[in-house]
């Protein structure tokens, strides 16, 4: 949408100017600022499971074991917990979050917190958890949260991150995607 706007409007400034008349026998010509959106229902965000990672340092046989061909991320028993960024956009109104997993873990559970972080300091808030169903269902699922209060994305102040945690668990649940669902103003 935006390239057409900006196509139409370099070429009404062109054939005005290089040609001394209009090549388009139109009345006007709407041009939409770059960054803005005509569609203000909901729309969504899915971050994939291969987005997820952890820190540089950790050694190889501890890294999450990502099935490409099954496009899921599992953690193992020495590693408990891996991170995505958000990339949101500003001024989007965050509502609700979902995560797909498959629960294969016999007790425990794991954990999708959403988080952000004050640029200025650093210091954390988390804005939701969804929690994978207790026992061995076996079975993919969605585990839907809807914010108590919606989030309002505040890119000059705030990074956005998810992260994956898991604990008391012998083996743990498959996580393959997360979807968020916001509205911009």
């Amino acid at each position: 949408m935006y390239r057409r706007c900006i196509y139409v409007f370099l070429m009404v400034t062109y054939c005005t100017l290089a040609l001394g008349s209009n090549c388009f026998s139109a009345d006007k010509v709407v041009v939409i600022p770059l960054g803005t959106s005509l569609f203000k229902g909901d729309q969504y965000y899915t971050i994939s499971s291969a987005a997820f990672t952890v820190d540089s340092d950790t050694t190889s046989y501890q890294r999450p074991h990502f099935y490409s061909s099954y496009g899921y991320l599992q953690l193992t028993t020495s590693l408990s917990a891996a991170v995505a960024s958000v990339n949101l956009p500003d001024g989007a109104i965050v509502t609700e979050f979902s995560t797909y997993i498959k629960d294969v873990a016999n007790g425990g559970r794991c954990d999708m917190r959403f988080t952000k972080r004050k640029l200025s300091d650093n210091t954390g808030t988390e804005i939701g958890l969804t929690e994978s169903p207790a026992g061995n269902t076996d079975t993919y699922t969605s585990v839907l949260l809807q914010l108590p209060t919606a989030e309002l994305i505040d890119n000059q102040s705030y990074q956005y991150y998810l992260t994956w945690e898991c604990g008391g668990l012998s083996d743990y649940d498959f996580l393959y995607a997360v979807r968020f669902k916001y509205r911009l103003q």
